[in-house]
């Protein structure tokens, strides 16, 4: 007899679904957590920066330095000085958001299929990241 997923494989598989076909409950959207587009929204603060530059040295083979994945107060204040929420030194170290054409500011990790290209090896910021459509999901699990 086949044994059912366990609630955390459950809540594994519904927001891999959620997040790279639902997202937000929009059809065809994906990964807007990876991100800012319009929004005043920011991708910090990363509390596990050291660690987490230090499992992308390891995948890449190389000496990843904070600058390349992070930004600091100074330097993300002044690029969206619009934004509060990118005036709030709280919010700080951030994922560094490429500055892009179309405005959508992506995580520099973000591949072109709306998927984590670090997944593994992700900050516990995303790893622990749930908009309130997916927590809603989850919840009805």
């Amino acid at each position: 007899m086949e044994s059912l997923p366990s609630r955390r494989k459950l809540i594994e598989v519904v927001s891999l679904h959620t997040c790279t076909r639902n997202c937000f409950g929009v059809a065809d959207y994906a990964a807007s957590c990876c991100r800012l587009e319009d929004r005043d929204f920011i991708q910090g603060p990363v509390t596990d920066a050291k660690a987490t530059l230090l499992r992308l040295s390891r995948r890449f083979g190389r000496l990843v330095p904070f600058d390349e994945v992070f930004v600091r107060f100074e330097e993300g204040s002044a690029m969206f000085p619009e934004r509060s929420t990118w005036q709030d030194p709280a919010n700080y170290p951030a994922i560094r958001p490429v500055i892009d054409d179309t405005a959508t500011y992506p995580c520099p990790f973000l591949g072109t299929d709306h998927r984590c290209g670090i997944y593994e090896d992700r900050p516990d910021l995303c790893r622990n990241y749930r908009c309130d459509h997916l927590q809603k999901v989850i919840d009805l699990l």
